[in-house]
């Protein structure tokens, strides 16, 4: 998730809010009581689209009171606006926030205008749905009559504030009451910033996964996948995605080249691409490693948990020793800054005199982890300790060898259900189909293929293989998968 620059940390951003959206109203004593908008006689909810100027009316349903500025068209300046007509009779004003990197918590300003206490949004919700609101939510004015218009604070670089959807709540109550309302929503996007630039196309002679593409398919059931011939990234391979309780999308893999001020095509790192709108845009950036033991190759194969605390556990394949005698193996990392800064845990799994690659790690449970490499299998009750399971052959392909297991997703509703993606021979080429579980032990092949070669697009080669599928906060699934650049 992005992080706040060193110039202004998070209450920073809370104690602008404050002021940008909700300062210089005119005293109540100062105002006479006025025809103006209507005191709420009942209970409505009015959401509109972002907007660069309020639209002031004494009509609720088509007042709009916040206006961003450059910020709601695409720009990089925030100028917050905040407009509202007087009321005919005394009125309660509360101001919230959330932050879509932190979907659980709002944000409620308190009396003096510039701070916020924090508060579950879940607490807040039950309460507010019967006529109260909880111990420590404070008006932010109480008794107010006469109009605002604030554009005090001036402009904001967005590079200044952290990134993510911003959603603002301007709910206005009858004075000493609120089950009757008008509750104002909009937002504005503070999009992520990228760190770098993906390379495009293959060098002449490529060598290790500089010829190897990543690309997007689609699919409204996770089993029909339309190809998008959207690149996520070229000279990248082996892919593992995760959708956050906030809609935002993370997408790790390695890459062998990226352009910062200068291109640099000797690299064998994890990066990631992230998209916070379902995966019509992508930033990439820069994932930091700390722990990682000396003498050791850089993390490769990547493949991350959520969670229940919201942090994140991303599984990773290492060679202890390089060209000594000790093999490849699987550690683990822990992030909790939304997955760009990872710190060793330590060994999760190996196995003696061979190498442990590509490790599809899902927590089904608390106490029940596996661990899919290749076709070898591994199981805990923690997460921690793994036990080698020997061999797994969950299906095999059209040349009688197992599929290698690339990714689980969760698809359960009513009853338990997970789905097993795998690669293997199709026909004359790699390809990739899937199969169902219940009880996570035993696995079900699934008819049809979920993706097979198709070259007519210009886009693929020789094969498609290691698909990751998530499921998007507007319920399309997305595959990425790798295959060759043509």
């Amino acid at each position: 998730m992005g992080r706040m620059t060193a110039k202004k940390d998070f209450r920073t951003l809370v104690c602008f809010w404050g002021f940008i959206l909700f300062s210089l109203i005119l005293p109540a004593s100062s105002q006479a009581i006025v025809a103006g908008m209507p005191v709420p006689p009942g209970q409505q909810d009015i959401y509109y689209d972002k907007i660069a100027s309020p639209v002031l009316t004494d009509d609720p349903l088509e007042a709009k009171p916040v206006g961003f500025g450059s910020a709601a068209q695409g720009g990089n300046t925030l100028s917050v606006r905040f407009s509202l007509p007087a009321f005919d009779g005394p009125v309660d004003i509360y101001v919230a926030f959330t932050l879509s990197t932190a979907p659980a918590y709002i944000n409620i300003l308190s009396s003096d205008g510039q701070t916020f206490k924090t508060f579950l949004i879940d607490d807040v919700v039950q309460q507010f749905a019967m006529g109260t609101l909880p111990s420590g939510v404070e008006k932010w004015k109480s008794n107010q009559i006469g109009p605002l218009d604030d554009t005090s604070f001036g402009d904001i670089p967005l590079s200044d504030i952290e990134s993510g959807i911003y959603y603002v709540y301007f709910l206005v109550t009858p004075a000493g009451r609120v089950d009757r309302y008008y509750l104002w929503e909009t937002y504005f996007l503070n999009p992520l910033l990228s760190d770098f630039q993906t390379c495009s196309g293959k060098p002449s002679n490529p060598i290790g996964i500089q010829d190897r593409r990543l690309l997007i398919a689609t699919s409204p059931d996770g089993i029909n996948f339309s190809r998008t011939n959207t690149v996520l990234a070229d000279n990248s391979s082996v892919p593992d995605a995760i959708v956050l309780p906030s809609g935002r999308m993370l997408v790790y893999y390695v890459t062998s080249c990226k352009i910062t001020s200068s291109q640099n095509s000797d690299l064998n790192e994890i990066v990631a691409a992230v998209s916070d709108n379902n995966g019509n845009s992508w930033a990439y950036k820069n994932v930091t490693f700390n722990g990682v033991p000396s003498g050791s190759t850089p993390p490769v194969d990547p493949n991350v948990v959520l969670k229940p605390d919201g942090s994140l556990r991303l599984f990773a394949t290492i060679d202890p020793d390089v060209m000594g005698t000790q093999k490849a193996r699987t550690y683990s990392f822990i992030s909790t800054d939304g997955g760009f800064t990872y710190n060793m845990e330590g060994e999760r799994f190996s196995v003696s005199g061979m190498d442990v690659l590509d490790p599809e790690n899902f927590r089904f449970s608390d106490t029940n982890w596996k661990i899919y490499a290749g076709t070898r299998h591994a199981t805990s009750t923690d997460g921690n300790t793994f036990t080698d399971q020997g061999t797994i052959c969950v299906a095999t392909d059209d040349l009688g060898r197992c599929f290698i297991v690339a990714d689980i997703t969760d698809f359960s509703s009513a009853a338990p259900l997970y789905r097993m993606y795998v690669h293997g021979i199709i026909g004359t080429s790699e390809g990739i189909r899937s199969l169902t579980s219940t009880d996570t032990n035993t696995w079900t092949l699934e008819a049809g293929n979920r993706l097979t070669i198709d070259t007519s697009a210009g886009k693929e080669y020789m094969y498609v293989n290691f698909p990751t599928v998530g499921r998007l906060n507007n319920g399309t699934y997305i595959m990425i998968y790798e295959t060759r650049i043509p």
